[in-house]
Order: C-alpha cells, then sequence, then structure tokens
C-alpha cells in the first residue's frame, strides 16, 4: 500500500520543502491523538506491520480518531515494541535486585 502526498518547495527568503495530502493530515492525527512517548498508528500501518513483521511489535488499545478534512474516522493502535517489554523487565529486574 502507499500513500497520496504531494511535496514541494515553499517560499522564496526561506526556502522550505513540505508535503500535503490526505496520508499527512491522517499521520498527524495520530501523532496529535496519541500519548507521549507512545507511537500510534492507523489501521493500514498495522495490516502492513502484521504482514511483514510478525512478533516484532503488539499493539493496544483499538481507538477511533476523526479526520476531518477527511469526514471520517481512522482506526487507530498504540505500538508496544517487545524488545521496550524485555528491557523494561530487565531495568526492573535490576532495581529489585
Amino acid at each position: 500500500m502507499k500513500g497520496s502526498i504531494i511535496g514541494g518547495v515553499v517560499g522564496t527568503g526561506v526556502v522550505r520543502y513540505d508535503i500535503y495530502g490526505p496520508d499527512v493530515v491522517i499521520a498527524n492525527k495520530m501523532e496529535s491523538n496519541g500519548e507521549s512517548g507512545r507511537v500510534m498508528i492507523s489501521e493500514a500501518t498495522l495490516n502492513l506491520i502484521l504482514e511483514s513483521s510478525q512478533g516484532v511489535f503488539e499493539f493496544e488499545r483499538e481507538l477511533e480518531v476523526y479526520v476531518a478534512a477527511a469526514k471520517s474516522t481512522v482506526k487507530a493502535y498504540l505500538v508496544i515494541s517487545l524488545d521496550d517489554d524485555n528491557e523494561k523487565e530487565e531495568d526492573q529486574e535490576e532495581e529489585d535486585s
């Protein structure tokens, strides 16, 4: 699956490169509606990860994020890295000993 974006140079005095499109809006909503220090992904991204990276990540809490520009709701999930969980357990064991 691929996204739909348009990119271009904006400005003349201070030149910047920017991207636009519905997938950029969805990505922005995933970030702004997420939790600090956590990654939130759309259902489309979840499906891509499940197809290619079995056992690397787990996901929690199906959420619904309203995207006004698309006039629709997108299912979203918070990502849990299994490696992060193992590191947290090891850190906790060190603190306990």
